[in-house]
């Protein structure tokens, strides 16, 4: 694929952050949303937080160029042309459903 398009990934844990770093290998800009500030923290400082083959190396490469993190959904969603829904999928959760309606608030208002 030659097009760079910019994709905002919905949740860093063990699917998103590795669905972001590998959108960022083949040549996309990727903003990855979480809502846990502190993991959001973490991977902007360069943890990885979770164990994965070549995670660490990737998120070093194209961390803060082609791979950002924050918790703001709208800036994110606003900011791209594709969206990745990561976030956990327990169904009937609270924690589930806001961010969710949020995604979906979001990307109607785009």
């Amino acid at each position: 694929m030659s097009e760079n398009i910019k994709i905002a990934v919905v949740g860093s844990g063990y699917v998103g952050l590795v669905a972001a770093v590998c959108f960022a290998e083949m040549g996309h800009d990727v903003i990855c949303v979480d809502n846990d500030e502190h993991k959001v923290a973490a991977l902007q400082g360069g943890d990885s937080l979770i164990h994965e083959n070549f995670l660490p190396d990737l998120l070093q490469k194209y961390r803060n160029t082609k791979v950002r993190f924050t918790t703001d959904l709208a800036e994110a969603t606003h900011a791209s042309e594709a969206a990745s829904d990561n976030a956990p999928s327990i169904p009937g959760t609270r924690v589930l459903r806001e961010p969710l309606s949020a995604a979906q608030a979001a990307l109607s208002a785009a």
